[in-house]
């Protein structure tokens, strides 16, 4: 025999050997298995009962579980639509309280103005009513003074009057002086005797009223200067009345006839006088032309 069919006979030994220790090793665990395997039917069969007990217990968890979380959801869902409510109703509040703040600020800025008002309308009734008592003092005195103006203005006129009487009187004495002057210039004529010029002193058409401003007595005649002049219409042999003022009234004094006429002046000799003749009293022409 060759060393080859040696070798694969013995090759061929040890794997006789080897597969009858794997046959033996196999027939012997061959009822270990079917042990196990009843065994591990038996606890799958237990395993199965508890999943399946698991899977009931899990989905009744899960039932459980969904039906809070729908609970839950409902529940978030009302309290965010309270949250946004309340929120909605925050911004609002703070609106309307931005507002009455605003309000508030008017009415206080409002409230500044009408006291500074009030001080002012305060101040302008105390000027109002010092003015409204100056006033009823000013008509007070201006009533008094209306009745003074109104007690001189009849004393004026019954001095007028008083004063025209004394005209009158003085007229008709010139009247007959002019008549013995007539008679005098009859003698005259009839003697051939040169004389100055007699004629009668003459009143102005309308009144004038002056003011004896120079006085010079020469021996027996009483020569004056008054402020009227030629402007004012005064001629030479106008006539005027000296009179004086006082509180008492007017009082008559006497008479002058202009002799010279200036622009703004005149002067003349005083022809009749009741007592001395000063500086200030009054002249008056044309007074029976009223």
């Amino acid at each position: 025999m060759s060393n080859l069919t040696k070798v694969f006979i013995v090759l061929v030994t040890v794997l006789a050997v080897l597969l009858v220790a794997v046959v033996v090793t196999f027939v012997a665990s061959q009822e270990n298995y079917r042990e196990d395997y009843v065994t591990l039917q038996t606890d799958a069969q237990i395993a199965g009962d508890r999943a399946r007990t698991l899977q009931s217990e899990l989905s009744t968890v899960m039932a459980d579980r969904d039906a809070l979380q729908a609970a839950e959801s409902e529940r978030a869902d009302r309290l965010q639509l309270n949250l946004n409510t309340a929120q909605t109703t925050l911004a609002e509040s703070r609106g309307e309280l931005a507002q009455l703040q605003a309000e508030i600020g008017q009415l206080k800025a409002q409230m500044t103005a009408l006291v500074s008002q009030n001080s002012v309308l305060a101040s302008l009734a105390s000027q109002q009513s010092g003015e409204l008592d100056k006033l009823r003092t000013e008509s007070d005195r201006t009533g008094v003074a209306l009745i003074e103006a109104t007690d001189n203005a009849n004393a004026l006129t019954s001095q007028r009057d008083t004063l025209s009487l004394q005209v009158r009187d003085l007229q008709e004495k010139a009247a007959q002086i002019l008549e013995e002057n007539k008679k005098l210039n009859q003698v005259v004529q009839q003697n051939n005797l040169s004389v100055a010029d007699t004629s009668a002193p003459t009143e102005m058409p309308v009144p004038v009223y002056g003011r004896i401003t120079a006085v010079q007595q020469a021996g027996d005649a009483t020569y004056v200067e008054v402020n009227l002049g030629r402007k004012d219409g005064v001629q030479p042999n106008t006539k005027f009345v000296v009179f004086r003022r006082s509180d008492g009234g007017m009082g008559y004094v006497g008479s002058l006839v202009i002799e010279r006429v200036d622009e703004d002046a005149s002067s003349g000799r005083v022809t009749l006088s009741v007592e001395p003749v000063v500086v200030g009293y009054q002249v008056a022409s044309g007074m029976d032309g009223q």
